[in-house]
């Protein structure tokens, strides 16, 4: 399985997480929750999809790996993205407005952070580890 179009929409969301941080990294006026927000949603669609092929593609070739260590491994990170994509949900939902960022700048910042920590995280666990299984 080529997985240079996983590795691709890695790196788009890696350079939205980066842009987002350079807007946070201030203070949060209106135009920069403006772009904050934007971004935040460009960003949803691209996980959104690539979370979905994932699902559809690489996951069920890997449930089917003949070697029993790689399909557990397979099912932790299925069971691990679970959870992650339930943090995402509640900060796209708390976070994905102009008017939801500016009235909680500091709680922004701090789900910003840990999202970030997290999807950065698993890009990085994915790249190094699951997807090397999959080619």
């Amino acid at each position: 399985m080529d997985m240079e179009l996983y590795i691709t929409k890695h790196r788009i969301i890696q350079d939205y997480l980066k842009q987002i941080t350079e807007l946070t990294s201030s203070p949060i006026a209106r135009p920069e929750a403006q772009l904050i927000a934007e971004m935040i949603n460009k960003m949803t669609g691209v996980l959104n999809m690539h979370l979905a092929s994932e699902d559809n593609y690489v996951y069920p070739k890997l449930l089917k790996h003949p070697d029993e260590k790689i399909r557990s491994i397979t099912q932790n990170y299925m069971k691990e993205m679970r959870g992650l994509s339930a943090a995402y949900t509640d900060f796209y939902k708390n976070y994905n407005t102009p008017s939801k960022i500016t009235a909680d700048p500091e709680g922004y910042k701090a789900a910003f952070k840990a999202v970030n920590e997290a999807l950065t995280l698993r890009i990085k666990r994915e790249e190094s580890e699951l997807y090397t299984f999959a080619t």
